[in-house]
């Protein structure tokens, strides 16, 4: 229970905030990786053949830099990493391995022990694909890591073997650039995962907002104290019975319990909330006729926005509820004799922008409304029996 709580209180993190951190734990392996198996070559090494102590104390340098700015990335993301980090941890790799490189034979040059480095260099280009937004940026910045390192192992005066550590130099020059693409296309892929997460999150944020005030809206009406004051005794019963239906509904709405399955009675419950209204219903809906949960929600709150609509603004008028079934879809059809309205020269409120409106047609349903002064209302509402 205690955790539970703790959890419920903490911030919410957003999926982009993890993601960026992902990709920073996702460097430091690669960088840890690359560090250890450089050490292990140099110790070697310094084992078989004579120490090598330069290589060792740049190794533990670069290994020093690689803790600060793993730890930087870590806390504060991938994405808050500025260029400056980058132009750190490049110059903490390539200003290491140029060393190691000035101070090697040209005929050492392309043997591993003496290039320990520049694997670890090229986890710096992948840095540089995660962190920099733009595919062009990252391979710039691997082509710059690639500029370096020629120019470092080029150095010197010619001298065999030349040919063969031309020909190796450029081919791990290229790698440079194949890091920084790969860094980019994995922080590019999840972080358009994440955003497609956040914006998931924050639908569903919005849709039990609305869902919440849709169920208030259909509440307030119930909430005023002015219809039991004024009330007749027949009437007051009425309305107590509608209070009652309504706390009903919505204990099932608190208690996530669902609608009733059956649509011909989740309609006739909504009808019965409405009992001060002559009401002629002719549902004729077959017995056990279903829609989807949400679906079915929509439409019944759509019907008894509807049914209140017409209780305040024309509740001596005569309605009439009827309904048509077909293999895809239902419609319900709600009529009435009142004095009418103006649709274009009428400012509709909540329920009819809402709950007619953008909730039916986030479920592929619509309301059409007809009415003219003097000529009643007709509210038709459609949904499909399956979400589309």
């Amino acid at each position: 229970m205690t955790d539970t709580a703790s959890r419920l209180g903490e911030p919410s993190v957003s999926a982009s905030s993890r993601a960026e951190r992902t990709l920073a734990v996702w460097f430091v392996a690669v960088r840890g990786f690359f560090l250890v198996q450089a050490a292990v070559g140099v110790s070697v090494r310094s084992v078989l053949l004579s120490p090598l102590p330069v290589p060792l104390l740049c190794l533990v340098g670069v290994g020093l830099v690689s803790v600060v700015v793993g730890a930087r990335l870590i806390r504060d993301g991938a994405a808050a990493a500025g260029r400056g980090l980058i132009v750190l941890d490049a110059v903490s790799t390539l200003l290491p391995m140029t060393v190691i490189i000035l101070g090697t034979p040209v005929a050492d040059r392309v043997t591993p022990w003496s290039n320990g480095l520049f694997t670890v260099s090229m986890s710096t280009a992948f840095l540089a694909g995660l962190c920099l937004r733009t595919l062009p940026g990252a391979l710039l910045a691997g082509g710059a890591l690639a500029t370096c390192y020629l120019c470092a192992i080029l150095s010197g005066p010619a001298s065999p073997p030349w040919e063969l550590l031309q020909a190796g130099a450029a081919v791990n020059a290229c790698s440079y650039p194949e890091y920084a693409g790969v860094g980019w296309a994995l922080a590019w892929f999840v972080r358009r995962l994440a955003g497609r997460a956040d914006s998931a999150r924050a639908r569903i944020r919005e849709l039990e907002r609305d869902r919440t005030r849709a169920t208030v809206h259909d509440l307030l009406p119930y909430l005023r104290p002015e219809h039991l004051v004024r009330a007749d005794e027949t009437t007051r019963t009425a309305l107590i019975r509608q209070r009652a239906a309504k706390y009903r509904q919505l204990q099932a709405f608190v208690d996530d319990t669902g609608l009733v399955t059956d649509l011909d009675a989740g309609l006739a419950e909504v009808i019965e909330l409405h009992g001060r209204l002559r009401i002629q219903s002719t549902l004729g809906i077959p017995p056990a006729t279903r829609c989807d949960h949400d679906v079915q929600e929509r439409l019944l709150r759509a019907v008894d926005t509807v049914l209140a609509n017409v209780e305040q603004y024309a509740p001596e008028a005569t309605v009439t509820v009827h309904t048509r079934v077909g293999p895809d879809a239902v419609e319900v059809t709600v009529q009435d004799d009142g004095p009418g309205f103006d649709p274009t020269a009428t400012r509709f409120g909540y329920g009819l922008t809402r709950i007619l409106g953008d909730q039916l047609q986030e479920v592929g349903g619509h309301a059409t409304v007809r009415s003219g002064r003097g000529r009643g209302a007709e509210v038709t509402v459609r949904v499909p029996r399956l979400l589309p």
